[in-house]
């Protein structure tokens, strides 16, 4: 065993020179050491964007969803009585570039319990609305806009002093979505329209098609469509 060990020792000593290592050896060595700890840092990089932009994009497609399910919940339970000639169901689309579509229309929706503060009680919220959706600029970005949601609750059966009922019961504005360039209803009724009155056509449209153009979190634009069928009660 002894010859072996002198002789790993004469190996070792005639590879270092004088037994030691030189400065040549040292700098090759942290080179070496430096050069993986970079393929190390920037594997580790990698990975920690990948999930970071897998994030942005879930959150992405999270918001849309919302966005698409709370549209296409309101129109899909849009309330029309021909009986009630002050039912609203009115859209409309600019004629430039961009659609920037507007629609209003009255909605049933699930009852909710809130505080009356009044009387320190419970009272069940009517489920009948004038909802709107709309486009709002973004004063941090010219070319974007929010997607808007509000609501008006009708307490009562719309009436004649339905203006001054809007003023005093609707909601704050609720944004939907961001980064939006473009918001377009399209009517369907035998063809496509792009403006719809029911006060001037005494009907609802068949379908309605709800365009959305938004950019994601790098820029990038997509466009979404669906369609939903309005009325109950019809």
């Amino acid at each position: 065993m002894q010859p072996i060990k002198n002789r790993f020792r004469e190996l070792l000593y005639s590879l270092s020179g004088n037994g030691g290592f030189s400065m040549v050896e040292l700098i090759v060595a942290v080179a070496l050491s430096s050069i993986i700890m970079i393929m190390i840092y920037s594997s580790n990089s990698i990975i920690l964007n990948s999930i970071k932009n897998y994030s942005k994009v879930s959150e992405f497609y999270r918001e849309y969803n919302l966005a698409y399910y709370r549209i296409d919940k309101d129109i899909s339970s849009v309330f029309f009585n021909t009986g009630n000639e002050n039912l609203v169901f009115k859209g409309s689309s600019d004629d430039g570039v961009r659609s920037n579509s507007e629609i209003s229309f009255v909605t049933v929706a699930k009852n909710d319990l809130y505080m009356n503060y009044s009387s320190d009680e419970l009272t069940m919220d009517s489920d009948v609305k004038l909802v709107e959706y709309y486009l709002k600029k973004d004063p941090s970005f010219p070319d974007l806009n929010f997607l808007i949601r509000k609501e008006f609750i009708l307490y009562n059966e719309i009436s004649e002093d339905f203006e001054e009922q809007k003023v005093k019961n609707f909601s704050e504005e609720s944004i939907l979505l961001k980064n939006v360039k473009d918001l377009k209803f399209e009517f369907y009724s035998g063809r496509m329209e792009k403006n719809w009155d029911l006060s001037v056509l005494k009907r609802l449209p068949q379908t309605v098609k709800t365009t959305i153009i938004i950019n994601d979190y790098s820029g990038g634009e997509h466009t979404f469509s669906f369609i939903s069928k309005p009325g109950i009660n019809q």
